[in-house]
């Protein structure tokens, strides 16, 4: 893109990565050092080398390998400990809950309009930002929605206490709390797809920058389309890509219309389409990564690893 690292944490649509990751790509390890993952050898790499190309000074993050080279290794890490095992189980079980069920297109992206739904003005999620419809508008598209089918629990959580009755699957939400996320999440969603950038974030560096670069180009691609589909005016906000790809960025996709609700859905499958292959990927590094971190829980119990 166009922007700096400080410009993005800026920008009303790219400022999600701050927001809702913590991430800040101006100075995050992540993209300014580089990992080949876990279970890879790197030869004729010297250990004098290793905190000048490879993530983390972290003691004891890299291993001299038996037939020769260096590898990443995960002993010693925060993530091999009980907490950071957890934290993986957790996020594996998500992932496969999550990318094992059947995409669904028709929520119509209108979880920004319930943000707003019968709200006074002032109270905008996106302060900096003007609206390109009315209140009016808002509240007349929330009503004819319903019953509204988002099934992702941050977004849910975030309606107006009066959109909320709205939603299919409130008693779920509101019996189970986060809980409902291994029940409901689905491929579909746009949210779920800028997820993987939550978990390829957790796993680094034990998954490959390939993949890091692959995760956050469709968190990018998501997080676009969820704000065209908002009742936000982006006439004024400066693209992040260029071209044809800037221009589209600013035009609305009008869900308020049946025309605009059909673009919607095909860009949703466009998403899924491209975020199906990183979710397989990660998913695959997921279960390797907590195989490798059981084996130390293990060893450290018994004095062995399991082969």
């Amino acid at each position: 893109g166009n922007l700096s690292g400080e410009q993005l944490l800026a920008h009303p649509v790219a400022n999600f990565f701050k927001t809702y990751y913590s991430f800040d790509p101006s100075q995050d390890a992540m993209v300014t050092r580089w990992s080949p993952g876990l279970g890879v050898r790197l030869l004729d790499v010297a250990p004098s080398e290793v905190g000048r190309i490879l993530p983390e000074s972290r003691p004891n993050l890299w291993q001299e390998s038996a037939g020769g080279g260096l590898s990443i290794r995960l002993a010693g890490h925060p993530l091999a400990s009980p907490k950071g095992l957890a934290k993986l189980r957790s996020a594996r079980e998500l992932l496969a809950a999550a990318w094992s069920r059947q995409p669904f297109f028709g929520c119509h992206g209108v979880h920004e309009w319930a943000m707003l739904y019968k709200e006074p003005p002032g109270r905008e999620r996106h302060q900096a930002l003007p609206l390109r419809v009315s209140r009016e508008t808002i509240d007349i598209f929330v009503d004819s929605a319903a019953p509204l089918m988002c099934t992702h629990f941050d977004a849910v959580i975030r309606y107006t206490p009066g959109a909320l009755p709205l939603n299919h699957h409130r008693a779920t939400f509101e019996e189970l709390g986060r809980a409902s996320e291994p029940l409901l999440e689905q491929p579909g969603c746009l949210h779920v797809a800028m997820d993987l950038f939550r978990w390829v974030r957790l796993a680094w560096p034990f998954v490959p920058s390939a993949l890091v670069l692959d995760a956050l180009r469709v968190a990018l691609r998501a997080r676009c389309l969820d704000m065209r589909a908002s009742p936000y005016d982006l006439a004024g906000v400066a693209p992040l890509g260029r071209g044809a790809v800037a221009r589209d960025e600013q035009r609305p996709v009008k869900v308020e219309t049946p025309g605009g609700r059909e673009e919607y859905a095909a860009g949703q499958k466009a998403i899924w389409m491209e975020a199906r292959v990183v979710a397989a990927q990660l998913l695959d590094r997921m279960e390797r990564l907590v195989m490798v971190a059981e084996d130390l829980a293990t060893a450290g119990s018994t004095g062995a690893l399991r082969r």
